[in-house]
């Protein structure tokens, strides 16, 4: 297949363009560079990977990246929600209106269109009950806001021809050729190894936690499986606390920082059960994405962890 990943350089884009390939598929990765392109590196002389660089804000440039492909796995963002928050104008035109314009333009050439939303949409769950993907969304941040606009967007032009697939992705963890410790696990992990010191807001709080591995994976099922409608993408709903305590594992001797006043104001638990039924089983546990980042931290594999050059914003 010919397929499409814009945000084909970044965290998640770097590893499911190396998936796709290694599957057999003719990638173009299509990425403004603006947190670089190292993780592409190694991709380069392969006949059967393209690289272009863009803006998905370019009207004109993106009809002419997407008019030939056959799939477009639509991965771009601005994340993060102090980064939302600074740019509030770019995080409408990069998360709601290009996803807008890219999904029309995938639907006017028969292209499949995956779109890649977020868990966080889900915000607050009551009582901790599982939330599934017919849950009422309760955004509480702007990125998940323009999410959920763009994905209700999506949905709106669906028709028996053109059958979009919504992926809303849990806390990815884990390493990728482009490296991110402003995640929560790796960033818990960093601090422990680095510093010997984590910083823990709302240690009660729950999250759902997916490897960047395994949203490769599922990508390649549901290319393969031509699934559509709306997933939850995922393995463990852990607390806080259950992360700290296998880091505790780790590093005995940790010095843990738990503050009770601030509260995180995020906290739910996710249904994976429809991603389940189509046959996704996790590879990876959080406790093995703690063991490996803390391996690759130790073997001096990062010269310094705390570089913005590892931070989305």
């Amino acid at each position: 297949m010919n397929i499409l990943v814009t945000g084909g350089a970044g965290y998640i884009g770097s590893m499911v363009c190396r998936r796709l390939l290694h599957e057999g598929h003719a990638v173009t990765a299509y990425d403004s560079l603006v947190m670089g392109g190292q993780g592409l590196l190694g991709l380069w002389d392969l006949p059967s990977f393209t690289f272009i660089k863009g803006d998905i804000r370019d009207a004109d440039d993106t009809h002419k990246v997407c008019r030939d492909k056959e799939i477009i796995i639509h991965l771009a963002a601005l994340v993060g929600e102090s980064q939302c928050k600074r740019n509030v104008q770019d995080t409408e035109d990069i998360n709601f209106l290009a996803t807008w314009r890219i999904a029309n333009q995938a639907k006017a050439i028969g292209a499949q269109f995956i779109f890649a939303s977020t868990c966080s949409n889900y915000g607050i769950s009551e009582h901790e009950e599982l939330v599934d993907e017919d849950s009422e969304l309760k955004p509480l941040s702007l990125y998940a806001e323009t999410k959920i606009r763009a994905e209700n967007e999506v949905l709106k032009i669906a028709n028996d021809d053109f059958k979009p697939l919504i992926l809303r992705f849990a806390t990815a963890y884990g390493l990728s050729p482009r490296m991110r410790f402003d995640l929560l696990l790796n960033e818990f992990v960093r601090d422990a190894i680095t510093d010997n010191y984590v910083l823990v807001y709302g240690a009660s709080s729950w999250r759902p936690f997916v490897h960047v591995y395994d949203i490769a994976r599922f990508i390649h099922r549901a290319i393969r499986r031509n699934l559509s409608g709306v997933f939850n993408v995922g393995g463990d709903n852990l607390r806080k606390s259950d992360i700290i305590v296998e880091l505790q594992r780790l590093e005995p001797d940790l010095d843990i920082d738990i503050k009770e006043g601030k509260i995180d104001p995020r906290n739910y638990r996710v249904d994976f059960t429809r991603a389940r039924r189509e046959g996704f089983i996790p590879m990876f546990k959080p406790s093995d994405g703690i063991r490996s980042i803390a391996d690759a931290l130790r073997s001096g594999l990062f010269a310094d962890p705390h570089s913005k050059a590892y931070r989305n914003g």
